[in-house]
């Protein structure tokens, strides 16, 4: 649970949100190194994934997945560390008065987890404003 996994193209994973759940299933965009497709970070996993909603609509994105840098350290309290800058900045985006402004440089984004509760975090493919775009519009 605590190691980094791969999730390979066209593999697809069952993750829940508080109220509902997704099966997202992982896809090369073209958009990273030949042969590779997927973006590594300090303590996640990036992926290129998409859902089919009951619509039957296809939602392209980022799907992070969590994963222990160090494996010595304890999985929970790493795992609550990492969603809870997302909680955080979830908060502080709500309450701003100037929110639509904020999710045009910092995109909505939700939080599942899988069955041995390692949390991801799903982010729709929208259109972002570059920094200096942003900070002009404040």
């Amino acid at each position: 649970m605590n190691k980094k996994v791969l999730l390979n193209i066209g593999e697809s994973v069952r993750l829940d949100c508080n109220d509902y759940g997704r099966t997202f299933t992982i896809i090369d965009s073209g958009d990273n190194a030949p042969g590779k497709w997927y973006k590594q970070g300090g303590s996640a996993i990036c992926f290129d994934a998409y859902y089919v909603d009951g619509d039957g609509l296809n939602h392209y994105g980022k799907l992070k997945k969590f994963y222990l840098s160090d494996e010595e350290k304890d999985f929970e309290k790493e795992a609550g560390e990492y969603i809870s800058s997302y909680v955080r900045l979830r908060e502080i985006v709500s309450k701003s008065e100037g929110k639509s402004s904020l999710y045009s440089f910092v995109p909505e984004f939700e939080i599942y987890y899988d069955e041995d509760k390692c949390p991801y975090i799903w982010t729709n493919n929208v259109p972002m404003k570059p920094l200096a775009k942003f900070v002009i519009s404040l």
